[in-house]
């Protein structure tokens, strides 16, 4: 897998960048968001569909928050596949519900290399998030049509 990991750098994110090498993926490491989103704004300049398999984000980065770096990447990326890093894990995931309106997975912090490698091999678990996000869809328009 091609994976754009973004978090700040410390002993765990630089563990995770040699296990996921370790285990043939290709990486890309940035520390902020604004680098990640130069880089993504690189690749939809040349390559129309998700240039990674998976962006892992740290929830709590310097320069801005996970899931505002999340939807900006979406905005280029709709179908991007997005891992969220969160310590807050019950706040994050209202977040997502509130706001993100996508599919979207979220580890707990501290998470292990052995953890974030599950979670990337675990594909069924993404295919799941976006037939939630579909029936959710279908819940807002039908309670839209009820409300008229």
């Amino acid at each position: 897998m091609k994976i754009l990991l973004v978090m700040a750098k410390n002993h765990d994110t630089l563990d995770h960048a040699s296990r996921l090498t370790e285990e043939g993926h290709v990486v890309e490491y940035c520390e902020t968001a604004q680098e990640c989103f130069g880089i993504s704004r690189k690749y939809a300049q040349t390559i129309p569909l998700t240039p990674f398999d998976v962006v892992i984000i740290d929830q709590d980065l310097l320069d801005m928050d996970g899931l505002e770096l999340g939807k900006k990447i979406r905005k280029l990326y709709p179908d991007q596949r997005i891992i969220i890093i969160s310590g807050s894990i019950q706040n994050t995931t209202y977040r997502i519900i509130r706001e993100f309106q996508m599919p979207t997975q979220i580890l707990q912090k501290p998470v292990s290399s052995h953890q974030l490698l599950h979670s990337l091999y675990d594909g069924g678990m993404y295919d799941e998030l976006k037939k939630f996000k579909s029936e959710v869809s279908r819940i807002r328009k039908s309670a839209e049509i009820r409300k008229s």
